[in-house]
Parts: structure tokens; sequence; C-alpha cells
């Protein structure tokens, strides 16, 4: 009969903000993992729940408190090191419009606070921590990470590490869209939905040549888009980013009846159509110095309005 596993349980907050995230550097005398990198992050207790935890330890550690409401579960990963230790992390994430400044409330444990680019990590994290990453940038809800025999210690970033991802629902990790890690993000317009006479649903290819295009949106809707593929979301690299309330594809009546005139009353605006906040995007590229070759190619149909239009368009969507 197979030994049951008994293994600590470890919590995680990811704080990310401008597109980076907060890691704290562990004290030169550490018994573990010393001068390497690491979230806000700790043991779960007894009878304490790992998201309440992760709230805790960031509070402990940084500062920075919030209602666990605020929080959601973007990775688990099931760790082991090359010595047979194992341990199950609890990776959670702060979701935008978090505040407060992290501070170091520990410099006995910590020596500085880290900002750092989740796409491109450093070469000083913990192999743990890398894992964790690795598994929240691909939108991986689950991750195995046991570290071969050739890692030097548990606590390094050893690549040679054996690594698997896989989802705990719907394909595999790398099957999954992945998160954009340019400094600049991009999204592919390659089909369309069409909802036909009878009531069905069906994908086929935009309206024309042009529809099919790629489309820039800029960073500061990055940490949001990232969010929103963890919460919401269908798995797979063709999931759809966005559903309905059980996960279904979205109807245009259910969802102008559901959230597109609840959203108008909320923010006091008019009686706009959605499509109206296409031109309004544009108009705002405009703004920005865009040619009319570029936007024509960003709004993709062949008729296209003049840049004399866009402000008029703007203007009813602003109103």
């Amino acid at each position: 009969m197979l030994e049951r596993l008994c293994c600590p349980v470890d919590a995680y907050l990811l704080l990310e903000r401008d597109g980076k995230l907060l890691m704290l550097r562990r004290a030169a005398g550490a018994a573990y993992a010393a001068g390497l990198l690491c979230p806000p992050s700790g043991h779960v207790e007894a009878g304490e729940d790992a998201l309440s935890a992760a709230v805790r330890e960031t509070a402990e550690e940084t500062g920075v408190t919030m209602d666990p409401d605020q929080v959601h579960c973007a990775a688990v990963v099931h760790h082991q090191s090359p010595s047979g230790q194992a341990r199950i992390g609890w990776f959670f994430a702060a979701g935008p419009g978090w505040s407060g400044e992290p501070v170091n409330r520990e410099p006995a444990k910590h020596s500085e606070l880290v900002w750092i680019d989740p796409s491109a990590p450093p070469p000083d994290l913990v192999a743990y921590t890398w894992a964790g990453l690795r598994a929240y940038a691909a939108a991986a809800p689950y991750a195995i990470h046991f570290q071969s025999a050739r890692s030097p210690a548990p606590s390094t970033t050893s690549r040679a590490a054996k690594t698997n991802s896989r989802s705990l629902r719907g394909p595999r990790a790398r099957e999954r869209r992945p998160i954009c890690r340019s400094p600049r993000g991009t999204v592919r317009v390659e089909r369309s939905l069409t909802e036909l006479q009878k009531g069905g649903l069906a994908f086929g290819p935009p309206k024309s040549d042009t529809g099919t295009r790629t489309v820039a949106f800029p960073d500061l809707i990055t940490p949001i888009l990232r969010w929103h593929l963890s919460c919401f979301a269908r798995p797979g690299e063709h999931g759809q980013v966005f559903t309905g309330p059980n996960g279904a594809l979205l109807r245009r009546s259910n969802f102008r009846r559901r959230t597109w005139i609840k959203a108008l009353a909320a923010a006091r605006l008019p009686s706009i159509h959605f499509h109206d906040l296409r031109h309004t995007g544009n108009h705002l590229t405009a703004s920005s110095g865009a040619s009319l070759r570029e936007l024509m190619a960003r709004m993709g149909p062949q008729q296209h309005p003049g840049r004399a239009d866009l402000p008029s368009l703007n203007r009813r969507a602003a109103a």
C-alpha cells in the first residue's frame, strides 16, 4: 500500500502593478532560499484556509491589507525538491484596483522589495516561485514541479528541473491561450461569431479580408486581461474570452439585457450601442497621432469612416 503524502501547505499572493509583480528578497542569513526572490507568502496554519493565510502573510510582510473578495486563485503548484520533500503551494492574485504602498515590514526576514517583469523573470527566483509564475503567465490553474537530482538545491531555479503543467479542467495547460508577454499586447482577429436566424450560433471568417487583422491594446489593461482570463475565460487555445454567466457563448440579446443596459445605468450614460465603443477606441487612437491608413487597418471592415467622422462618433459614446 502506498504511503500517504503529508506535506506543508504554502500560500502566496501576487501583487501586480503597472505590469510588474512584487517580490521580497529573502535575507542573506535565511535558513531557506537565502538571497532569493519570492512573493509575499507563508505557511497555512492549523485551522486556517489558504486564502486567509495569503492575505494575512501579505499584510504581515508588506503592510498591504485587502478583503479576501479582492483575491482570486491563480494557480496551485505541487512541488518536490531533489531530496523528495513535497510542498503544495496556493498562488493567489490580487484583482485590479488593489491599493496601498508595500513596505518591508520584516527586515530581519527580507532585505528588500523588488518589482519584476513576469514575462522575463530574473534568475534569482526561488524555484518553487518560478514554477508558480510560469503557471500564472500561462493561465494554467495547476502545475507539477518535480526538481531533478541535478538541481544543486531546492531553492535554485535550475531549468534542468522536470516541470509539467496541466489544467485541472479542460485541455492541458500547454493548449491554453497564451497571455501576452510582449511590452505591447496584441489581439489577433481571425474569425467571428454569427447569430443565425433560427437562433443558432456559428463561427466563420470575418466579413471581409481586411477583417482578419492584429489589433494592439495598451499595457494599462494587461493586468485586467490576465485576471479576466484566469477567472472567466473558457480553457483551450480557442476558448472564448467573454462568455455568459454559465460559461456558454454570448448572445447579443442576453448580453444587452443582462449586462450592457445595467452598465450604462451604473455609469449614467445615455442609450448607446456597444459597437460605438469601437469608434471611440479608434478616435482615441487617432488622437494619439495614428494615420488614416493605420486607423483603417485597425477597424477592419472595408467601409471605414473618415477621420472627420470619428469625433462625432466619439461624442455620441462619451456623451
